[in-house]
């Protein structure tokens, strides 16, 4: 008996072993890209380009120092941080009542509007990208905030309405009509009932519009040139024609990593609420 239950009590081990080998594994082969790009970041030209690669080298900040100093990244980070807050917002303040009213409301070209905002996500951005870069020519939107704002607002609205909409078809309208009974009024229900219920898709399609944003390149390359320029295309400033400034490119990918970060940490809480919060009187 006892040897039996040593058995299994030993197959239970080794098949724990085995699995956390395995993901073991897993999380070092996919965390090894970027923890190679922070060790990176804190050696000097020398060390980075050495072969073998060394990993004992005398660490220097000097890398950060220059990014912030030599070529004005400063100024792309804040540009980034400014038009996504922006963006995301004003996509979120929009979007989500437009989907509420798609999903509870009937009225006249209710799917013709439907087709329309997936007929425009279904579409590659880089169709919009030339007749974008002529309208802001003429209007003299080239190189600034407000321009990247309005082109991320005009992408990222049809995928909040979308992702909201079919959050808001998830929720039971009984919990809706319940607080109509109760004499709330319609914008109350919205708000103090079906908000609380879509915090989670809320929270989702806010990470998700938030990463497309600040990862974005093809718009920011080609419709900004120096003083509206985000910090994903400041990157390609340490990309020369005759080197690559490991350290300094490798530091400022470490430091545009930190935001998204955050902002999905931050909203972490959010995305686990369940359909209960607020539904319960």
């Amino acid at each position: 008996m006892k040897k039996d239950l040593l058995r299994a009590r030993g197959r239970r081990v080794l098949r724990y072993v085995l699995i956390y080998g395995v993901v073991a594994v897993i999380l070092v082969y996919s965390l090894f890209p970027i923890l190679w790009m922070i060790l990176t970041s804190f050696k000097n030209q020398v060390d980075a380009l050495s072969l073998p690669p060394k990993l004992l080298f005398q660490p220097t900040i000097k890398n950060y120092v220059d990014v912030f100093t030599s070529i004005g990244f400063g100024r792309y980070y804040v540009n980034s941080l400014v038009v996504v807050i922006l963006s995301v917002g004003i996509s979120l303040l929009v979007g989500v009542p437009a989907a509420y009213a798609l999903t509870r409301y009937d009225f006249r070209g209710k799917s013709q509007i439907s087709l329309w905002i997936l007929s425009v996500r279904i579409a590659p951005p880089i169709a919009f990208l030339i007749p974008f870069y002529v309208m802001y020519q003429r209007l003299d939107l080239l190189d600034t905030r407000l321009g990247l704002i309005v082109i991320y607002v005009a992408i990222n609205l049809t995928m909040v309405i979308w992702l909201m909409k079919g959050f808001f078809e998830d929720i039971p309208p009984d919990i809706e009509e319940s607080a109509l009974v109760e004499g709330c009024s319609p914008f109350q229900v919205f708000w103090w009932v079906t908000l609380p219920v879509a915090m989670t898709g809320i929270a989702a399609t806010a990470i998700l519009g938030f990463i497309f944003t600040w990862n974005e390149l093809m718009f920011a390359i080609v419709l900004t040139s120096n003083h509206a320029k985000t910090a994903p295309a400041g990157i390609y400033n340490f990309i020369g024609y005759n080197d690559i400034r490991w350290g300094q490119l490798t530091a400022a990918s470490s430091i545009v990593v930190v935001p998204p970060l955050i902002f999905i940490i931050t909203m972490r809480k959010n995305l686990l609420r369940g359909l209960t919060f607020g539904a319960v009187k």
